[in-house]
């Protein structure tokens, strides 16, 4: 079958490896610049952001919980383990691998399960671009910038924090990616940064003077906070 065929020659480990390492380095290292470049234009255009019930501490914990413990550290693991072992992954890291699945028409399943966590990672990505996108100039970690505008489009059109919709399918994505348990150890992590980080950004937006209760319609209009119709 032509399918198995294709997933026949992603079955070599090094290719496998390769893919997986410049996929998820290229794509991260590309979100990262532009996060960083819309955090500047962000500023210059809205202004920094206003003086709240946050500080830079605090912001700088749930990022750390959220970001670099729960989605980087796994990544770095990752990619420096493979790196460093020819793009095998050494014997330590193939301990914590997930198990054989049975082949999928006639292809093997644990190269399957790879490519599927690759779309996912792909899907989380793209979600979160767009999110961004729809942010604009009102892109902050926590808090309003001094020129603030709700944002009720694109994804933000479907639930309120589509960007931790997105970090989540990421952070879940690459235990299939990676065909390993160590994401799942941190995935724990992730969902804890977000969930500390939920209410104080929505407390922090409630209470704004201009957008306070342009957000309150909008958590009437938008009920999700982070998943369709659940939650």
């Amino acid at each position: 079958m032509y399918f198995a065929g294709i997933m026949d020659h992603l079955s070599d480990a090094p290719k496998m490896e390769l893919i997986v390492w410049g996929s998820t380095m290229g794509i991260l290292a590309s979100s990262t610049f532009r996060v960083r470049r819309q955090l500047a234009s962000a500023r210059s255009k809205a202004g920094n952001i206003k003086p709240g019930s946050t500080g830079p501490c605090t912001q700088t914990t749930l990022a750390i919980l959220g970001q670099v413990g729960g989605m980087s550290l796994p990544t770095l693991v990752y990619w420096t383990a493979t790196a460093c072992n020819k793009f095998h992954q050494p014997e330590w890291m193939t301990e914590y691998a997930l198990p054989a699945p049975p082949d999928v028409f006639g292809a093997d399943g644990v190269v399957v399960g790879r490519a599927v966590g690759l779309l996912a990672f792909l899907v989380g990505t793209t979600l979160t671009r767009s999110a961004l996108k729809a942010l604009g100039d009102q892109f902050h970690a926590i808090g309003v910038r001094k020129k603030p505008r709700l944002v009720d489009s694109g994804p933000y059109a479907y639930v309120r924090h589509p960007i931790y919709t997105g970090n989540l399918i990421i952070a879940t994505s690459f235990a299939l990616a990676f065909w390993s348990y160590i994401p799942l150890y941190a995935l724990p992590i992730t969902i804890g940064g977000h969930l500390l980080k939920l209410p104080i950004e929505e407390r922090t937006l409630t209470e704004d003077p201009v957008l306070g209760n342009e957000y309150k319609v909008y958590k009437f209009r938008v009920p999700y906070r982070i998943i369709p119709y659940i939650w």
